[in-house]
């Protein structure tokens, strides 16, 4: 067991969908169920915002990073899809990716 702090960076892209009235959109990101981030979305939908994430990690121990999207209506709150991650990286080590989807990368650090 070896426990260091690695950097990692991934990509948020939303992409409003046609029928989405305007509303706040909030995501989260989770490592293994701990939230690191939680943002409203206020940038245009062109836009790919390159979070900045750093943890702890043990290289005995597979991570998933999840991506939870809340559209926010006065006195409710929607869970619903639209934001994705991309391009999950290291900035100072090497990584597993051991299964990927657009709300979820589950990796392992070398």
């Amino acid at each position: 067991m070896s426990i260091r702090t690695v950097n990692l960076t991934v990509d948020v892209h939303f992409e409003k969908p046609t029928t989405l009235p305007h509303h706040d959109i909030i995501y989260r990101i989770y490592i293994n169920e701990e939230l690191l981030i939680e943002r409203s979305w206020i940038w245009d939908y062109q836009t790919f915002l390159k979070e900045n994430i750093c943890i702890n990690a043990d290289s005995d121990t597979i991570y998933t990073i999840f991506l939870d999207t809340i559209l926010s209506i006065p006195r409710n709150s929607i869970k619903f899809s639209g934001l994705t991650f991309q391009n999950l990286q290291i900035t100072n080590g090497e990584i597993n990716i051991v299964d990927c989807n657009p709300q979820s990368i589950t990796f392992k650090i070398l």
